[in-house]
């Protein structure tokens, strides 16, 4: 299912027992089989991807229309799809927000500043 999203953009986080913890890991099977491991990376860790991915990510139609292969230029609508209901809303929209999650190394790399900051708490 992936994340799922209020209407401000913010992934809705459930309540204990509204939905299994797995339902807010990303997913990546709406997407083509070829392109899975570069968005993984990137969500995952913050690894930039291709041109067409990355131009998705940043919310740049025209770019991405350009860079796509001819499987990616058929599933423009899954793209969509899987940036609004599979991945935080964080790591997508526009250049700024593409050049943070890179450098602060994607989700991995939140998590990793989040468990240092609650250790320095103590």
């Amino acid at each position: 299912m992936g994340f799922r999203h209020t209407y401000e953009g913010f992934p809705h986080y459930p309540y204990e027992g509204e939905e299994d913890e797995d339902d807010m890991k990303p997913t990546y099977d709406r997407i083509p089989e070829h392109m899975q491991d570069g968005a993984r990376l990137y969500i995952e860790q913050g690894i930039p991807p291709g041109s067409f991915l990355s131009a998705v990510l940043r919310n740049d139609f025209h770019t991405a229309i350009v860079q796509a292969d001819r499987i990616n230029s058929v599933r423009l609508r899954d793209w969509a799809d899987w940036l609004y209901w599979d991945i935080p809303r964080m790591a997508w929209g526009s250049l700024e927000i593409f050049n943070t999650w890179v450098e602060k190394g994607g989700m991995k790399g939140m998590a990793e500043a989040v468990a240092e900051e609650e250790g320095n708490e103590r």
